[in-house]
């Protein structure tokens, strides 16, 4: 009888692991320790790279925040700043009145009406409380420096009833509003000539 060729002889991969003194279990355990070790590490970088991001969000929210901030806070002195205007040009039509409602009361002075001289008076006092209540205040002149800031020199006299450059008479008052000038106080200001010192050839007790 013909012989059946022989193949490549078997392989017992149970009698290999045997001879070797390594079990099943433990050759799983090498076989799949790399693919384990890789999605550790995949993981540890998808962390650190979500932390970066969520990191970076902050910054961006702080700052767009602080954006907005500044933002509003613009635009309410913005509204702010238009309300005074408009405020203060409608006081600024008001002012010549305020001024013949002055003259009147100054005048009603004189008057023997005494009914008349307390209604000038009440008038005056009702006008002046509305517009102080929105920020209206009168600058201060008579006898102080001249302070070319808040007054209009329309006149210097020369004299020694009062310091050099100091306001003699306020011919129109002056007003702020809400702590910026509405109008200068217009006013005579005292002028002193230098007086000529020893030295000076124009001086009376100089010796020639």
């Amino acid at each position: 009888m013909n012989e059946e060729p022989k193949g490549p002889p078997k392989i017992d991969l149970e009698e290999i692991l045997s001879a070797s003194g390594e079990s099943d279990d433990t050759a799983v355990e090498v076989v799949g320790m790399e693919p384990a070790a890789s999605a550790q590490g995949s993981a540890q970088r998808s962390a650190v790279q979500a932390k970066v991001d969520l990191e970076d969000m902050e910054v961006r929210h702080l700052r767009l925040r602080a954006d907005f901030d500044n933002y509003r806070k613009r635009v309410e002195r913005e509204q702010t700043e238009l309300s005074r205007q408009a405020a203060a040009g409608i006081i600024r039509d008001l002012l010549p009145f305020l001024d013949n409602l002055e003259r009147a009361l100054q005048e009603s002075e004189e008057s023997r009406d005494q009914a008349f001289r307390a209604g000038v008076a009440l008038i005056h006092r009702q006008v002046m409380q509305v517009l102080e209540g929105a920020g209206l205040e009168a600058v201060e002149s008579l006898e102080l420096a001249f302070d070319p800031k808040c007054h209009q020199a329309v006149e210097r006299r020369t004299t020694d009833d009062y310091p050099h450059q100091t306001v003699m008479d306020e011919l129109q008052k002056g007003y702020w509003f809400q702590g910026k000038l509405l109008r200068p106080a217009l006013v005579r200001v005292a002028f002193q000539p230098e007086t000529p010192t020893e030295d000076d050839p124009d001086h009376p007790d100089r010796d020639d």
